[in-house]
């Protein structure tokens, strides 16, 4: 996307609490999950969870920064859930809480280990030929128009446009062999990898 994508891996605790280096790790619905070193031994598992205050602040500080114009949070939806009962709890504005419930979706690929974050173009991007894809919302078009601009809306995908990603089959044959521990979990997750559609105006 011209540069304006960018993938941030939620910050982590390990099972003392502690900050966990931040990799990216599938995340259930209770915001836990496990770095498998090698997925056929459990020996070298480790357990994390995420760090939600800290992932919230750093939405928030990105949300709330002017300058960002951010377009999309694809996230999981059960961590969007998560993030939101995280906002409430830390007082955040109501605000920057209806901007993030606006702006976050769970595309195909279901985004349970980093959030994926798209911005809009700028108004000098614009000059320059760069386009948005669709939802362009209310307050972005009058932020645009604020500074002399109209947003510029990005045609219809030419078709083959879209990479070919590796199925969660082929995934997990290509892995080769796994302890049931590693099994349990991809089987877990299989609840939640597909696009759930939750009608909301800006994620159908």
């Amino acid at each position: 996307q011209a540069g304006r994508d960018v993938d941030v891996l939620f910050f982590l605790k390990d099972a003392d609490g502690e900050p966990f280096a931040a990799k990216p790790i599938p995340l259930d619905p209770s915001g836990e999950g496990t770095e498998y070193g090698d997925l056929g031994d459990p020996s070298d598992d480790r357990p994390v969870k995420i760090d939600l205050p800290r992932t919230w602040r750093f939405v928030q500080a990105l949300l709330e920064f002017e300058g960002a114009a951010v377009q999309r949070i694809f996230v999981v939806e059960h961590l969007r859930t998560l993030l939101l009962e995280e906002a409430k709890r830390a007082s955040a504005p109501q605000a920057t809480i209806d901007l993030f419930a606006d702006v976050t979706c769970q595309p195909g690929f279901p985004h349970d280990d980093h959030l994926h974050i798209r911005f809009f173009c700028a108004a000098d991007d614009i000059d320059a030929g760069c386009t948005d894809m669709a939802p362009i919302y209310p307050w972005h078009i009058e932020r645009l128009k604020a500074a002399g601009r109209e947003p510029a809306k990005a045609g219809p995908r030419s078709k083959g446009s879209r990479p070919k990603l590796t199925s969660h089959k082929e995934a997990r044959a290509k892995a080769g062999p796994m302890h049931e521990d590693v099994t349990a979990f991809l089987d877990r997750r299989a609840a939640w990898v597909k696009n759930p559609h939750p009608g909301r105006k800006y994620c159908r």
